[in-house]
């Protein structure tokens, strides 16, 4: 029977592995993925940040815009906010569909623009 993998792991089980890979003590994995942390959110209050072969993370800001209260039906105004989106890399991608048992398969080639050099080609 096969280990059944758990959904969701915490900063704890990142600690623990890492501690593991890195051959290091509980204590100092703890530190440096706390301070990994720290920086990311350094970084991210003033810049994006782009880690090649595992993904970037970017900054969205939305504006004040009108909504409902889905309760009422009453307009209201929702303010501005910002967030953080993640966007893994390709190959990012592609080992977490391999673990997960999915065959990957290339997306549909993109049609060449029309009056592009591409699509003379073609003809």
């Amino acid at each position: 029977m096969a280990a059944q993998r758990k959904s969701s792991l915490g900063k704890d089980d990142l600690v623990r592995t890492f501690a593991e890979k890195a051959q290091t003590t509980l204590v100092d994995a703890g530190n440096y993925v706390g301070a990994f942390i720290e920086v990311l959110i350094k970084i991210l209050e003033t810049s994006d940040l782009h880690l090649v072969g595992f993904g970037a993370f970017r900054r969205v800001s939305r504006p004040e815009h009108q909504g409902r209260n889905p309760k009422t039906g009453e307009t209201i105004t929702v303010p501005a906010s910002s967030t953080v989106r993640f966007k893994p890399s390709a190959a990012l991608r592609m080992r977490a569909e391999k673990s997960a048992g999915h065959k990957t398969v290339a997306g549909p080639a993109r049609k060449a623009k029309q009056g592009s050099k591409q699509a003379s080609r073609k003809r």
